[in-house]
């Protein structure tokens, strides 16, 4: 099913990134997340002459996490992990 094209004439610009250092069996994976978006519409009120909207929300959500390898094989690696999300919404 095809997203409509309506989402993509809203988003104005977005970051998304994934970083991982390791040192022997300690992993140290950190995700982050930056996204703004917005919109501008008039809005249908009746009996009113001009009414309009300008939404603008910009989201940022970043999650450092710390673990340890399990187990660590050429074609396969389990880590555990423990770690805290941090989710600002504006």
């Amino acid at each position: 099913m095809r997203p409509p094209m309506r989402f993509f004439r809203i988003v104005r610009f977005g970051l998304m990134g994934l970083v991982e250092a390791d040192h022997k069996r300690i992993v140290l994976p950190l995700d982050m997340v930056w996204a703004r978006f917005g919109e501008d519409k008039a809005l249908p009120l009746p009996n009113v002459i001009a009414t309009t909207a300008d939404v603008k929300v910009t989201e940022f959500i970043l999650t450092p996490k710390v673990g340890y390898r399990l187990l660590d094989q050429e074609k396969i690696k389990i880590d555990a992990l423990t770690g805290f999300r941090y989710w600002h919404l504006g």
